[in-house]
């Protein structure tokens, strides 16, 4: 392999992990969005998720009475698959994600 061709996969490498980086910047800011507007958007994400069950936060194994919204839920096993990338098989990096269409009704 030409010292051309490797220099080119080191970028393309450096390319790859900036954007990453980029990406987990903005779900962070996006998170902390939404630990700050949480209580303003459930009735956006009953609309957006009817299909989601909400349920109710483990707090140190008990049952409180806060209920865990689909955002968040997605948040946190986002969370849980970054702190553990290194040991999870590809299968499980995977948030459960799918793409959701807003109906507006005025339309």
């Amino acid at each position: 392999m030409s010292k051309i061709m490797k220099n080119n996969r080191k970028n393309e490498h450096k390319k790859l992990i900036k954007l990453v980086s980029e990406q987990e910047k903005l779900i962070r800011m996006l998170s902390d969005y939404y630990v700050r507007t949480d209580d303003i958007t459930r009735d956006v994400q009953d609309e957006m998720f009817p299909e989601t069950e909400i349920i109710p936060c483990k707090c140190r194994n008990e049952e409180c009475d806060e209920l865990v919204y689909p955002i968040h839920q997605f948040i946190q096993h986002h969370q849980y698959v970054s702190e553990n990338f290194d040991s999870l098989k590809v299968e499980q990096i995977n948030i459960s994600l799918e793409e959701v269409c807003i109906r507006n009704d005025n339309e």
